[in-house]
Order: C-alpha cells, then structure tokens, then sequence
C-alpha cells in the first residue's frame, strides 16, 4: 500500500463516518503491525517478545488517533508513537523485573536464581548507559538542537547525554540553561513527559509528538 493510501485510510479511521472508520481500521491494522515488528526490531527485541507487542501495537496507535496530525505522513508517526511506546514499556518491565523473576523462567534456566536476571529485551542497547561519542555524533546529524533536546526530554534519557554536550546544546536553543527541570524526574509515563513539556513550554502536545 502506497504513502497516499496509507494517509487517506488514517483521515477516514480519525474523521469518517463510523463505516468509514471501521472500514479503514480493519485495512491499517496490518500495515500498524508491519511498523511494529520494524520498531521493535530496530530496538533489538527477542524474537519471543516481538509477538506481544505486534498484537497490542494496534491498540496503542488506535488510542493515539486523535492526535495525528493528517497533514504528517501516517507511517512516520505510528513508527515513532509504537517506537517511544516500546521503549516505555521496556523502562517499565526492566524495573518490574529486578524484583521479579518469572516462576517458569526459574524452572527452565536455575542459573536464573542463582544471581542472573533476564531482561525481555536482551539484544536492546542499555538504554540507561551514557550515549557514546558516535551516538551523540548522530543525533547532532539526524535533529535540530531543539529536537534533540525536547525529544531526549520526552522519552526520559536526557541523563545519558554528557553534563558538557547537553548544555552546549542548549545554547543553541532558546530553552533556559537549565532544562529539563528537575521536576520531569517524576514522571514515570511518556504521555505524562508529553503533557507537562506542553504545558511548559506554551505548545501543544501534538507538535510535540511529531518532533
């Protein structure tokens, strides 16, 4: 299916009539789950966690329709909404699992108990590791400084950017020299960072989602 058919099956699904949006939904459901298993592939999921999230994925970007901008191509924005997700849910079973280890997990691998902890995503970059010199390379080449910084901000990993880079780029913006507040530590959840940035920083929370 073409960009421009993907697009006009994602303004009928948001503002058709409800044969419309049935019609078109039931067409873009394969398409979100082809973007899925890319997005979670690119985050390096084991094979075994990527069928759970393909058959949620469609849910996710269901819940997030109202706030897709229909002059954005549609894929771009269902990739980074199950993208930001994803890594969302991996913070989420990373904490859950330091304090859990699954009964049947235990069972198939005893070492397991033995001080090893599994990870759902094993093949994932740590995302709480500061970012290398080429990591930080490549998003100075792919962002604005403002992008970088509000999108780093947004889905919580601004902490692995070094203290001197991270203030260089915001020298480059027009955001205070001490952004973000420290307040953001709180929030847990993407769509709360979305929300409060919002707030802050007088824009909606839909141009923040395309950034």
């Amino acid at each position: 299916m073409n960009e421009e058919e993907i697009n006009r099956l994602a303004g009928l699904a948001k503002n058709g009539t409800r044969e419309e949006q049935d019609e078109a939904w039931r067409e873009l459901v394969p398409e979100i789950k082809v973007l899925a298993y890319y997005a979670a592939d690119k985050l390096g999921t084991l094979p075994r966690a990527i069928g759970g999230l393909i058959d949620e994925a469609p849910s996710i970007v269901f819940e997030r329709l109202d706030r897709y901008d229909e002059g954005r191509p549609f894929r771009r924005w269902a990739f980074a909404v199950l993208r930001n997700w994803m890594i969302d849910e991996n913070r989420k079973r990373r904490r859950k699992r330091k304090y859990e280890i699954p009964n049947d997990l235990v069972e198939d691998f005893p070492e397991i108990s033995r001080g090893f902890e599994p990870r759902p995503y094993e093949n994932l970059p740590d995302l709480d590791r500061p970012f290398s010199d080429a990591d930080l390379t490549q998003l100075e080449k792919d962002h604005t400084a403002q992008a970088r910084v509000i999108g780093l901000t947004i889905v919580n990993l601004w902490k692995n950017v070094p203290s001197e880079r991270w203030q260089a780029w915001l020298a480059e913006t027009d955001l205070p020299h001490d952004f973000p507040p420290q307040e953001m530590e709180q929030y847990d959840e993407y769509g709360e960072r979305i929300e409060r940035l919002a707030e802050m920083l007088h824009v909606s929370e839909q141009s923040l989602r395309m950034l």
